[in-house]
C-alpha cells in the first residue's frame, strides 16, 4: 500500500461512518415529524453522498498509483541518463497509460541503440578504410624502392648470363688442362654444373621479386568502386595466393589451388575480390593448429544458376555451432586479443553481394571449414560502397 492510499482510506473511513450516523439522526427526525417524500429526499442524499465518496476514494488510489508509475519512470529515465547507456530499459506501471508510455520509451531507445551500434559500424569501417589507404600509400613507395635495385639486379643477371657463355668455354678449356684448378676457394670441378644453375636462379628469383611488386602495387591502387570490368576469377585466386605466398607456407604444407579451365568472366571489381580472397586465406591460416593441415582452393561452373564459385575449404579447428550466425556481423571475433577487428567477413559478405553473388559457410567444429562464394556470369552494375 503507497503512503499516499493509507491516510485517504483512514479519511473515507470516517467520513463514511458520519454519513451512517447523520442518516439515522435524520431517519429518526422524519419518522416523528416527516413524510415518506422526505424519506425519499433523505435517501437520495445519502445515496449520493455515498457515491461521491466512493468515487473519491477510486479517484485519489488511482491518481495514487499513477503518481507511483510516473515516479517510477522518471527514476527510470534518470537512471539511463546517469549511466548514459541506451542499452537500458525503463520500467512504468501495469495496465495504464504510464505502462504505454515506457513501451513507446524503450522502443526509442531500441531504434537510438540500433543507430548508435550502426553509426559505430561505419565509422569503424571508415577508419578501416583510411588504414587501408594509408598501407596502400606505404606498400606503393616500398614496392617503388625495391623494384629499381631489382631491376639492376634483373639486367646484370641477363648481361652476365650473356657473358657467362663465352666464359665457359674458356674454363673448360682450362679444366681440360688442368682439372684440379680453382675458382676462389673452391675447386671448378665442383661447381661448374653448378654456376648455370646459379645465374638461372638469380634470374627466377628476381623476375619473382618482379611479381611481388606488381602484385603489391595493383593491391595498392586505388579502387574508385564502381569501376566495372571483365574479371577473371582464376587470376583473382592466383594473385591473392601470391600475396600470401610467405603467410601460407609458414601455416600450412599442404596448400593447393585448383583452377577450372575456360571459366567465363564476371562483371566486377578486381581489387574487390581479390580483397575478399585475401581475408578468406588469412582467416583459413589462422584456423589452422598444425603445418599438415590442409588449405584447398578450388574455382568451378555452374551451368545451371549462370554462376562462378570459390571454394575455400580448411582442415583447422572449425567453427563453433554458436557462433555460425555471427561470424558476418561487424565487429564479430574470437580473436579481439590478438587485434581482430571482426571486420573481414563483413566486408567480405558486402562486396560478394555488390557482384550479385552470395557467401556460405559450412563447419563442423574440430573438423575445419568449407566457405562458398557463387556470383553470377553476367552481372551490368555494381553499387558504390
Amino acid at each position: 500500500m503507497t503512503k499516499m492510499s493509507k491516510p485517504v482510506l483512514l479519511v473515507g473511513s470516517l467520513v463514511v461512518i458520519v454519513l451512517i450516523l447523520l442518516t439515522c439522526i435524520l431517519r429518526r427526525m422524519f419518522q416523528h415529524n416527516g413524510t415518506s417524500v422526505e424519506m425519499w429526499i433523505l435517501m437520495v442524499f445519502v445515496g449520493g453522498m455515498l457515491f461521491a465518496v466512493v468515487f473519491w476514494l477510486f479517484s485519489i488510489k488511482a491518481f495514487s498509483s499513477m503518481s507511483d508509475s510516473v515516479t517510477g519512470l522518471r527514476e527510470s529515465i534518470r537512471s539511463i541518463a546517469r549511466v548514459a547507456s541506451l542499452s537500458e530499459r525503463v520500467s512504468g506501471g501495469q495496465g495504464d497509460e504510464v505502462e504505454t508510455l515506457a513501451d513507446e520509451i524503450n522502443s526509442m531507445l531500441r531504434s537510438l541503440e540500433s543507430a548508435q551500434k550502426e553509426a559505430e559500424q561505419h565509422r569503424q569501417e571508415v577508419v578501416q578504410a583510411q588504414k587501408m589507404a594509408t598501407l596502400g600509400t606505404l606498400i606503393s613507395g616500398v614496392a617503388h624502392e625495391v623494384n629499381n635495385p631489382n631491376n639492376i639486379i634483373n639486367l646484370n643477371a641477363t648481361l652476365f648470363s650473356e657473358f657467362f657463355g663465352n666464359i665457359s668455354r674458356i674454363l673448360e678449356d682450362k679444366y681440360a688442362q688442368d682439372p684440379d684448378f680453382r675458382l676462389g676457394n673452391r675447386k671448378y670441378a665442383d661447381i661448374r654444373d653448378d654456376l648455370p644453375l646459379l645465374l638461372k636462379g638469380i634470374r627466377e628469383s628476381s623476375s619473382r621479386i618482379s611479381g611481388i611488386i606488381s602484385d603489391m602495387k595493383s593491391f595498392a591502387q586505388p579502387d574508385d568502386g564502381v569501376r566495372m570490368e571483365p574479371v577473371d576469377v582464376n587470376a583473382v585466386v592466383e594473385s591473392a595466393a601470391r600475396l600470401l605466398k610467405h603467410e601460407l607456407g609458414v601455416a600450412t604444407s599442404r596448400f593447393a589451388v585448383s583452377c577450372a579451365p575456360d571459366l567465363p568472366a564476371i562483371q566486377g571489381s578486381f581489387r574487390r575480390l581479390e580483397q575478399v580472397m585475401v581475408n578468406l586465406l588469412q582467416n583459413a591460416c589462422q584456423a589452422l593448429s598444425a603445418r599438415d593441415q590442409a588449405i584447398k582452393v578450388e574455382t568451378g561452373f555452374l551451368p545451371d544458376g549462370n554462376a562462378v564459385t570459390i571454394k575455400v575449404v580448411d582442415g583447422g579447428r572449425g567453427i563453433p555451432r554458436e557462433n555460425m550466425s555471427r561470424i558476418t556481423q561487424p565487429f564479430f571475433t574470437t580473436r579481439r586479443d590478438e587485434g581482430g577487428m571482426g571486420l573481414g567477413l563483413s566486408l567480405s559478405r558486402r562486396i560478394v553481394e555488390e557482384h550479385g553473388g552470395t557467401i556460405k559457410f559450412e563447419s563442423v567444429e574440430g573438423s575445419g571449414t568449407t566457405v562458398l562464394l557463387t556470383m553470377p556470369v553476367e552481372r551490368r552494375d555494381i553499387r558504390e560502397s
